[in-house]
């Protein structure tokens, strides 16, 4: 019988942290992130994208990151809408687009994400848009984000 897609996303996760008795092994946490990802289990997608990204258990490669963070954040996941809006606000494995980085960050800001909010604030000044990005500096410098309290001023 094949493996449920949540042990085998488990599984993933006790080789990528090492724990539950489990030695670290991220070339075994990527290949088990893989095998839930393909089953369309999107905190295996965002994790596999991860490995992608850190070159952790597999090779640097940004377009491939983009691919499984798109994916995931398709689902909703909130993290994997993060970072494909990094990948977009910063031209990541994918060409830099600002409107599609602040669609992807808005979908994770909204969910209370203060690091996708920060960068959103981020985006929105750099286009200078400062009502936008004091309104998401705010909402990320009332949760701790240290950059963010500066930006807030």
């Amino acid at each position: 019988r094949a493996p449920r897609v949540q042990d085998v996303f488990r599984r993933a996760m006790r080789a990528y942290t090492g724990t539950g008795g489990e030695t670290k092994d991220n070339f075994d946490a990527a290949r088990l992130f893989r095998i839930a990802a393909d089953l369309g289990h999107a905190e295996s997608q965002y994790y596999y994208a991860m490995c992608h990204e850190r070159a952790e258990g597999l090779p640097l490669d940004n377009v491939a990151a983009a691919h499984w963070f798109r994916l995931s954040a398709e689902q909703g996941d909130e993290s994997a809408q993060l970072s494909l809006g990094e990948c977009y606000r910063f031209g990541r494995g994918l060409a830099k687009d600002n409107a599609k980085a602040i669609q992807w960050l808005s979908k994770s800001a909204s969910k209370g994400n203060p690091r996708a909010q920060d960068n959103l604030a981020q985006t929105y000044l750099e286009q200078g848009m400062v009502v936008e990005a004091a309104r998401y500096a705010h909402l990320a410098a009332d949760q701790g984000m240290a950059g963010a309290q500066f930006n807030a001023g």
